[in-house]
């Protein structure tokens, strides 16, 4: 396999790779979605001259690869990986590409955090928290609901995000937060009009419309 350096007329090309697993690689297909300003794709093609491996490369030094099932070696990507800049900083995935990825970089990980993929069908939100719940209201946030749920994604942050609690910013938190409450689905709970929980997306599918290709199943 060869790789090469997608231009814009190939990502169509490789975002329809991806759909055939999107639930396992979101985040590379919603910042496809956005636009890669920032980011660079690299792909692999097999004999035919279809895509058979890919990866999105970030200036922050996020790599994201999406590595064939196959014990190839992933041929080439070595020389790939050498030559990225800045340097890998971050390596996020499902777990086999980033292992596959890891013993191709010259730096042994200082910190692997694995997370369990879980889905939601829909109208989960109103299945756990009934219109007729005691003293419970749920609604979409948005961006004036920053500052009530500041306290509620700082704890998250905490103990979810970040490794080392001494590089936690206040003001980097209500940044990103202020950002997914534009850009992203946000739904609070609520009891007495205080925050109490929220859910929200941080990255979203590109779904076809409902005739041009059937509902994946969860």
């Amino acid at each position: 396999m060869s790789w090469r350096h997608a231009a814009r007329k190939d990502l169509s090309a490789v975002l329809n790779f991806l759909l055939r697993s999107e639930a396992l690689c979101v985040p590379f297909t919603s910042r496809l979605r956005a636009g890669t300003r920032g980011s660079d794709v690299y792909y692999s093609v097999d004999g035919r001259g279809a895509v058979a491996e890919c990866i999105l490369f970030t200036t922050a030094g996020l790599l994201l690869p999406v590595l064939s099932a196959q014990d190839s070696g992933h041929d080439g990507l070595a020389d790939v990986l050498r030559e990225l800049n800045p340097k890998v900083h971050s390596i996020m995935g499902i777990g086999r590409c980033v292992k596959a990825t890891e013993a191709l970089i010259p730096l042994p990980p200082t910190t692997s955090i694995e997370y369990f993929l879980m889905t939601l069908q829909r109208g989960f939100l109103r299945s756990a928290f009934p219109v007729d719940a005691p003293a419970i209201r749920v609604r979409k946030a948005d961006p004036f609901d920053a500052e009530a749920l500041f306290p509620l994604q700082k704890g998250y942050e905490l103990e979810e995000v970040v490794i080392n609690p001494s590089h936690f910013s206040d003001a980097q938190c209500i940044k990103l937060l202020k950002k997914a409450l534009r850009e992203e689905l946000v739904f609070v709970a609520e009891r007495d009009g205080v925050p109490v929980a929220k859910a929200a997306t941080n990255a979203r599918c590109r779904c076809p419309p409902r005739s041009s290709r059937p509902s994946p199943r969860t």
